[in-house]
């Protein structure tokens, strides 16, 4: 990317959030163009160069990349050059089927015994949620994804189930890159759904169907094997299969409708 544009970015990003910090700004816009397949796997980002484009100092590319390497979506070699780390589908597969079994449980066994504060916070983070995806604020999003489904976890208060979700935390806003990326191609309206799904579900306190729910979301993020990649440089997988995805999604939004017109007695 040219340094006209790259400084157009931090401009815009600074108008957008006028208490953004230059770091906070370069991290958003770099973590963007890497989600998105815009900076390519295996590309180098060198500190002085990015400096230049974004044209600030290097303290503050230098602590974005530094955040970018705690989330696992660069890497150093020979602990010097740094690029952009590739995502491998099989791990991603198996952390996504791990998932699968740890966070229907936690979330079924939350619908027992949530309070009504709890259900309070669960909402105000699937509005925040909505809000990042509707503002294309990649930095924020990955927080309060993180944030929603740790304290639903968390409301378990199962410590077995905490501790495990907490062991693999660290890879989870990885694995996030994909998902986003599906995200960005449906767009945020439907991808907000699930979260307020989530919500509803946990709303009529019934385990069975809260777990079936959070397992079938989990589940169509699983990504079918492929080597190719498409055209805009992302996995071909993500993509291929966009209106099976609409139309379970949408099955989901109906479901949801629903759920917010059911009504609950507290005591289930």
């Amino acid at each position: 990317m040219s340094k006209t544009m790259y400084k157009e970015l931090l401009d815009e990003k600074l108008k957008k959030n006028p208490f953004y910090t230059l770091e906070k700004a370069v991290y958003d816009i770099l973590l963007e163009q890497i989600i998105t397949f815009k900076i390519a796997p295996g590309t180098k980002l060198v500190e002085y160069q990015l400096a230049e484009e974004f044209g600030i100092s290097r303290s503050p590319v230098r602590e974005a990349v530094n955040k970018l390497e705690e989330q696992g979506f660069v890497r150093k070699e020979n602990n010097k050059k740094i690029v952009v780390d590739s995502l491998d589908t099989n791990e991603y597969n198996e952390l996504v089927q791990f998932r699968c079994i740890l966070e229907p449980a936690a979330t079924g066994i939350a619908s027992l015994i949530i309070t009504d504060e709890e259900l309070k916070q669960v909402k105000e983070y699937a509005d925040l949620l909505n809000d990042a995806y509707k503002n294309d604020n990649f930095g924020m999003t990955f927080e309060y994804e993180n944030l929603f489904h740790e304290f639903i976890v968390q409301c378990s208060h199962n410590r077995y189930i905490i501790n495990s979700y907490k062991r693999i935390q660290p890879y989870l806003t990885r694995s996030r890159a994909a998902y986003l990326y599906l995200n960005k191609k449906l767009g945020p309206e439907i991808c907000a759904e699930e979260h307020y799904l989530i919500y509803n579900s946990l709303m009529l306190r019934n385990r069975d169907l809260t777990e079936n729910v959070v397992r079938q979301l989990l589940e169509m993020l699983l990504i079918p094997n492929s080597d190719t990649e498409d055209e805009a440089g992302g996995p071909a997988r993500i993509s291929s299969d966009l209106t099976q995805q609409q139309y379970v999604i949408s099955a989901l939004v109906d479901l949801n409708a629903k759920l917010k017109n059911t009504p609950f007695d507290k005591s289930i």
